[in-house]
């Protein structure tokens, strides 16, 4: 009950104010304060009232590394965050400002500390994992990432986690295919089957797209 109770995540950005006001919360972090946590810690006794410290979602525009370890033989590897689409259910964009990467020799870097640990299997992670590159010089790319990740020894595992149809392209799924490492797994979103609901919903693919990406995967590897 006298626990020092600090919130963050995509709803303190968004109403950081409203979650003050529920009792029991001591301190709401918005997305860019969330990682100066230890500054915002002066003492851990509880409030009356708590407070809330945050600023525009465009001072979100850094990027921070990041990977579990604590997964036993699976590790979530983040390599892009935020998300520039505007999706009309969304808010997303307004939670996690836009999109941005970590720089390719990181990622690498980072994969090869966990193999290191004697984890064998990595989940890329990223709010929108398929735009990884943006912000980034150099011509960086997700199908580049991938190329370079299929490298590192000592990974048994690569998984790509849920990825937009629309920049799941063809080399990628033909990259897979043949890769040494990256298992044959898609996770793509279907919001509707609806091309109407799709046009309404603003998402950058219709229903004939959907199917040409599944389809591309059946021909590579109907073992999917």
């Amino acid at each position: 009950p006298n626990a020092y109770i600090v919130v963050v995540g995509c709803y303190a950005q968004l109403k950081p104010k409203e979650i003050a006001e529920i009792p029991g919360v001591d301190l709401v972090l918005g997305a860019a304060e969330k990682f100066n946590i230890a500054h915002h810690l002066n003492n851990l006794e509880k409030k009356e009232q708590g407070e809330y410290k945050s600023s525009e979602v465009c001072d979100a525009d850094f990027f921070v590394q990041a990977y579990s370890m604590d997964e036993r033989t699976r590790s979530f590897l983040k390599v892009q965050d935020g998300c520039d689409y505007s999706c009309s259910f969304c808010t997303i964009p307004l939670a996690r400002g836009k999109s941005r990467s970590d720089q390719l020799d990181h990622v690498i870097e980072n994969a090869q500390k966990i193999a290191e640990s004697g984890i064998r299997e990595i989940v890329l992670t990223g709010v929108n994992l398929g735009d990884y590159g943006a912000g980034l010089e150099g011509g960086e790319s997700f199908y580049k990432l991938i190329q370079e990740l299929d490298k590192v020894e000592g990974i048994d595992r690569f998984r790509i986690s849920s990825i937009e149809p629309n920049l799941l392209s063809k080399e990628i799924i033909e990259f897979v295919s043949q890769s040494k490492r990256f298992v044959p797994h898609f996770h793509i979103p279907l919001q509707s089957g609806s091309d109407t609901i799709l046009k309404k919903m603003r998402r950058r693919y219709l229903s004939n797209l959907y199917e040409q990406r599944v389809n591309w995967i059946r021909e590579f590897m109907p073992h999917a």
